[in-house]
């Protein structure tokens, strides 16, 4: 939760049922302190403040019985599988870090596919100088077996019945079986990813917000090898 809304601020989920779970919606604000629209810029500005002055942050959320805004994912992140359901992915990449604390990173793919599958990145120790991941692992991922190094673990972890695919697989299906509400959440296939994300990697910016297009494209042959092979 990011807390209830601050005084003089109005806030409202706008729920569309063809695009959001049920209570979940848009969530919009309307006050004297929200901005009237980008200067000399109408279109962008109709885009995003509505006729009633509400205006559409593109933030995906809901309000619960305590009056506290929850912020689940943005809409443009929201994946829509083959079948046209909408999923948010930070929430269940949330869930999977939390279920295997030997993770640094839960990537989820699926927009437009027939079943969801993840990347998967180990905790290592970053370089403080290049701010690049050294390999080396770190936290929880240092139990997980005898691999050393990030590069090790995501070999390992192509090998059946190993040490990480082991323990990755049993997180997978703790969270197929407890958190998927419909078949299409669930989690078909996964791969462990041979090097930790990084600002200077140019997977996360700056805020160390994760980059899903430049994850998309800089490991494309590791997706479409997950999605050939079943």
């Amino acid at each position: 939760t990011v807390g209830p809304p601050i005084p003089g601020t109005e806030v409202k989920v706008d729920h569309r049922p063809s695009r959001d779970k049920p209570g979940e919606g848009e969530i919009c604000l309307r006050g004297r302190h929200v901005f009237m629209g980008y200067l000399k810029e109408p279109e962008m500005s109709a885009d995003v403040i509505d006729s009633e002055g509400w205006f559409h942050s593109g933030d995906v959320g809901f309000l619960d019985d305590d009056g506290m805004l929850h912020i689940t994912g943005r809409i443009k992140e929201l994946l829509i599988t083959a079948g046209g359901e909408n999923i948010a992915p930070v929430p269940v990449e949330e869930k999977l870090r939390e279920l295997c604390p030997a993770l640094s990173n839960a990537v989820l793919i699926g927009d437009r596919c027939k079943y969801l599958i993840c990347l998967f990145t180990a905790k290592t120790i970053l370089d403080p100088e290049t701010g690049l991941s050294t390999g080396r692992l770190a936290g929880d991922a240092i139990s997980v077996s005898s691999a050393k190094t990030d590069f090790e673990a995501a070999a390992e972890a192509k090998i059946q019945g190993s040490a990480w695919q082991v323990h990755l697989q049993r997180a997978v299906d703790e969270y197929n079986r407890k958190f998927a509400i419909s078949n299409a959440q669930r989690i078909k296939r996964f791969a462990l990813l041979p090097e930790d994300f990084s600002e200077r990697g140019g997977e996360l910016t700056a805020t160390l917000k994760l980059k899903r297009l430049v994850v998309a494209d800089k490991y494309a042959a590791t997706i479409d090898q997950l999605y050939s092979s079943m």
